[in-house]
């Protein structure tokens, strides 16, 4: 069952029953803080004993794709247990902003919250419209 963790979240569940809730939601979250999965690619992402990550030398991160059929999405999410909940590997949680996010990969399509209850698929042409504020 999914139990909201934030303002967003909350927002994203009445969007999905209550179309009036669409643009408001659109809007917040263009300025939310979202959460995205990063891997590495050259070595071992290694906690250490004072919780503190280390990358190796070298190593590069990256974040990995979701998929729908053929098609690779990225993905975002709206609080770090949703990322960890979809990616079970080695790997760090980050926060991003969504415009910024969006903004670096303008051609692409998104999905928030794969795996979950709650989610969203954004066309590239969404996302053209929510970074022009339309």
């Amino acid at each position: 069952m999914f139990e909201p963790e934030n303002d967003i979240e909350r927002l994203l569940m009445r969007a999905a029953t209550e179309p009036a809730e669409r643009p408001g939601f659109a809007r917040a979250l263009m300025d939310a803080e979202v959460f995205i999965v990063l891997v590495s690619e050259g070595g071992p992402i290694v906690p250490g004993p004072d919780g503190r990550t280390t990358i190796p030398e070298g190593a590069r991160l990256v974040m990995p794709s979701a998929t729908r059929g053929e098609e690779r999405l990225v993905p975002f999410f709206t609080s770090p247990l949703r990322a960890r909940a979809w990616f079970a590997g080695d790997h760090l949680v980050a926060p991003d902003k969504t415009r910024d996010l969006f903004g670096r990969h303008p051609e692409a399509p998104f999905v928030l919250n794969p795996g979950s209850d709650y989610g969203k698929d954004f066309t590239p042409q969404e996302v053209k419209r929510l970074l022009a504020g339309q």
